[in-house]
């Protein structure tokens, strides 16, 4: 079922982002209560179908703009099949995901995809700590929904903080140029991130 879904992320570019890739990258161990994967809208169909006939899933829920403030996602379909659960994020455009960088904070901003698994924040996120986005704090509505995940995220055992220098391992940190710092300009896949790709085989026929 695994290969299914990667082959499928392969063709229509998407991921799964959230509480899942953490633990992938050797991070904090802890078990996601739901799946988040993100889709284009040109292949939303696609992808309810194969979660629904593939993966017995079935939607309880469907949500038009309920992420105004990330640019890029349209809607979210809630899926469930006994106590598992999945959000599935429509995208709208561009590059599906830039959307966690836009997210409360670094431990989220890593993905699965058909290629590989990415970590924005290799250091942090190994370590099992965390900082939050100052971009995704901006309004009242984004700070109260951020407090929310941060408790969420400490109850699993990360060690959160509002800034960089907060960290003990940090605070003497060159601001604007330790990759690790929220004020250094990064790119996609630079040399401060993490890439781990998987084996190059056909995941039809594996």
């Amino acid at each position: 079922e695994s290969h299914a879904l990667l082959s499928h992320f392969r063709e229509g570019g998407g991921f799964v982002s959230g509480s899942t890739p953490p633990p992938s990258t050797a991070g904090p161990n802890f078990k996601p209560n739901d799946l988040d994967i993100y889709a284009f809208d040109f292949d939303e169909d696609r992808t309810l179908d194969l979660l629904k006939n593939s993966f017995q899933f079935a939607t309880v829920h469907k949500s038009d703009n309920p992420y105004q403030d990330i640019a890029g996602i349209a809607r979210t379909h809630w899926l469930k099949k006994g106590p598992h659960v999945i959000n599935l994020m429509v995208m709208t455009s561009g590059n599906a995901a830039a959307a966690i960088f836009q997210f409360h904070s670094t431990i989220v901003m890593n993905y699965i995809s058909g290629w590989g698994v990415f970590c924005a924040y290799p250091e942090l996120t190994m370590s099992g700590k965390s900082i939050a986005n100052p971009s995704a704090l901006a309004s009242e509505r984004e700070r109260k929904r951020a407090i929310y995940c941060f408790d969420k995220y400490g109850e699993r055992g990360i060690d959160h903080r509002g800034t960089l220098s907060d960290h003990k391992a940090w605070s003497s940190h060159a601001c604007g140029v330790d990759p690790s710092c929220p004020t250094t300009l990064r790119a996609l896949h630079d040399s401060h991130s993490l890439f781990i790709p998987f084996a190059s085989v056909d995941l039809r026929t594996a």
